[in-house]
């Protein structure tokens, strides 16, 4: 699924870079965001038709119960701890994409040729690069996660693909720290707080540039390099 993904990508970016103006009116950009909207929906209905074996009911839990047991297992393992600090402030490599789109369209104009290239860079980087994550992943996730941050952090401050390497590292290592039966629970444990901690920095980023897309950039930046830095300090998983 993924080639596929970046191949469409990468296809949909190269139209709309290299086409003449004329083909590209200004509806085709609410013609794709519909398009991407409609294949969300349509992606949904498949799932639905698809065949699920009863599981299991007995020693069920309630809500309570399983909140209870995912901060007990957080407080009770400080590697989970760091890791999961270290993966909050690498949310800052998802979220600096739309800057660097608004800063592109404040010096480019709203042109259609500028989205092209970014659909394009980002398709490309993504197939080019997730082969060399992923060995490194396998050598070190750690490494990876802050190799990918660093980078990130860097072409924050030169206002400028890190995130496939964060993506990958963090992905191998909560599976490698965990070890065991307990592999699902540390990545819904992980899932969990970070979902509630990528709505409160998004909020809190885009408060900051509101006022400048400069500031919003270092904040994610400093948040990038800072993850690169507590990523050294996890455990080197693959070592044992």
């Amino acid at each position: 699924m993924q080639p596929v993904r970046l191949v469409c990508a990468s296809g949909v970016g190269l139209y709309l870079a290299l086409s003449p103006e004329a083909a590209r009116p200004d509806w085709l950009l609410l013609a794709l965001l519909a398009a991407a909207g409609a294949s969300w929906i349509a992606g949904a209905l498949i799932f639905f038709t698809v065949n699920e074996h009863d599981g299991a009911t007995d020693g069920g839990r309630g809500i309570k119960d399983i909140a209870r047991d995912q901060i007990k297992l957080i407080l009770d393992d400080s590697e989970l701890q760091r890791f999961i600090f270290a993966r909050a402030l690498m949310t800052a490599t998802a979220l600096s994409g739309p800057l660097y789109v608004a800063l592109a369209q404040r010096s480019g104009g709203q042109a259609l040729d500028n989205l092209g290239w970014l659909l394009l860079a980002s398709g490309l980087a993504g197939a080019l690069s997730g082969s060399f994550w992923g060995m490194l992943a396998d050598r070190s996730s750690r490494a990876t996660m802050a190799i990918g941050a660093l980078i990130s952090g860097l072409l924050g401050f030169a206002v400028l693909a890190g995130h496939s390497g964060v993506r990958i590292g963090r992905k191998t290592q909560i599976v490698d720290i965990a070890g065991g039966d307990a592999k699902a629970e540390y990545v819904a444990v992980s899932n969990t707080v970070i979902g509630v901690l990528l709505v409160v920095i998004g909020a809190g980023v885009g408060a900051v540039s509101a006022f400048s897309l400069e500031a919003g950039l270092l904040l994610l930046a400093v948040m990038a390099l800072s993850g690169a830095a507590v990523s050294m300090r996890l455990e080197n998983a693959q070592a044992s």
